[in-house]
């Protein structure tokens, strides 16, 4: 599991209507990287649109998709990429986001993602129960290459810094801290009180210390990391 995108690339995943570009395009621009949207970018390589790419047959199309994320994916210029909401099928993009990005996971529910895209121009998305099925099908897919999950622009911002925000993960403490040294706690009084026992249980016997900050803004300087130090 990616810990964090600095140096790598930031890819988004998820299904049809989960915003990946819009979203996308907002992070990169908080993070002054470059933005790919790799339907645009298939477009581009391929000189058709997507509804006709698809009409030629989704293999052709899957086939087009798989190497033109691997030319985006091989650029050593760290981006925010937006996938395709069926890039993560090919186990070869998988193996490549696994080596060379953050991939965070853009959750939606299905419900929420017809409202958004069904009855579309959308190759995948003019029937409703047939959305469903493929919904289904996609899930496992998405939380395998998910580094992290969100859904909104700063838990993009946030994730790429290796910073988690979601439910469940005071818990996972241990597996999402990296690598298998000490760690050493740090936090304002109030916050240890609350959650200090459940983090050092969490990391158990790699809990080696912790340590106490001022609560606010006035913990947040150059001298309180030296006196951490």
């Amino acid at each position: 599991m990616a810990a964090n995108a600095l140096g790598r690339h930031l890819a988004l995943a998820g299904f049809m209507g989960a915003r990946k570009t819009t979203l996308g395009r907002d992070a990169a621009r908080l993070l002054g990287r470059p933005f790919v949207d790799l339907d645009a970018a298939i477009q581009q390589h391929s000189g058709s649109t997507i509804a006709e790419l698809f009409e030629r047959g989704e293999g052709a199309f899957r086939e087009i998709e798989e190497r033109v994320a691997g030319e985006v994916l091989a650029s050593p210029v760290p981006a925010v990429i937006a996938l395709g909401g069926g890039a993560v099928l090919s186990e070869a993009t998988r193996a490549l986001l696994r080596e060379r990005a953050l991939t965070v996971l853009l959750d939606v529910d299905v419900d929420t993602a017809w409202g958004r895209v069904g009855g579309s121009r959308r190759p995948l998305a003019d029937d409703r129960e047939s959305f469903g099925r493929l919904y289904a099908e996609r899930k496992p897919v998405y939380e395998e290459v998910a580094d992290a999950r969100t859904t909104e622009t700063e838990g993009i911002v946030l994730a790429a810094g290796g910073v988690r925000v979601e439910t469940g993960s005071l818990q996972r403490l241990g597996e999402l801290v990296p690598g298998d040294g000490p760690v050493e706690v740090v936090s304002d009084a109030r916050v240890a009180g609350i959650h200090g026992m459940d983090a050092q249980l969490a990391l158990g016997a790699r809990a080696r210390a912790t340590h106490e900050l001022a609560p606010g803004e006035q913990a947040k300087t150059v001298e309180s990391i030296e006196a951490l130090w």
